[in-house]
């Protein structure tokens, strides 16, 4: 949902309004549930690896935000499938949390089709890319979202 309101907020509104509100939203929730079961976590080790999570966590939705916000909403939104891979290397990494087969071929899947779209998308806009080729893909698409 942050995604769709980043990108229809476009440039109108600062990228850290989405994540204020998200983190917000998310306080409120994860309180709501705490109260059932809620036990206090052990060792300093346990605080530093929730306290990292946090800043990493806060600094992920702050560029993904942002990266919203500037990229075209096809490459944005297809590049955003590598959170799948990413997730499956840092688990093994760092937790030695093995995927079963079924996990692997669903990412495998996931990723190929993100990456058929990927191409199939930008093989069709080669024709509007020739006609203005002076415009990146991270630039603004059209004049309403430019302030």
């Amino acid at each position: 949902m942050i995604k769709v309101a980043a990108r229809r907020a476009g440039l109108r509104a600062h990228y850290l309004v989405c994540n204020v509100y998200f983190d917000l939203s998310t306080l409120v929730i994860s309180l709501l549930s705490v109260f059932s079961t809620f036990t206090l976590p052990h060792g300093w080790q346990v605080y530093a690896l929730l306290i990292l999570i946090s800043i990493c966590g806060f600094f992920t939705s702050t560029f993904m935000s942002r990266g919203f916000q500037l990229a075209p909403a096809g490459p944005g939104a297809m590049m955003r499938m590598i959170s799948i891979v990413l997730a499956f290397i840092v688990g093994a990494a760092f937790f030695h949390e093995y995927q079963d087969q079924w996990s692997i071929i669903g990412a495998i899947l996931i990723c190929s089709a993100t990456g058929i779209l990927l191409l199939t998308s930008s093989s069709s806009s080669n024709s509007s890319t020739h006609r203005n080729s002076s415009r990146g893909i991270f630039e603004q698409s059209n004049n309403e979202e430019e302030v």
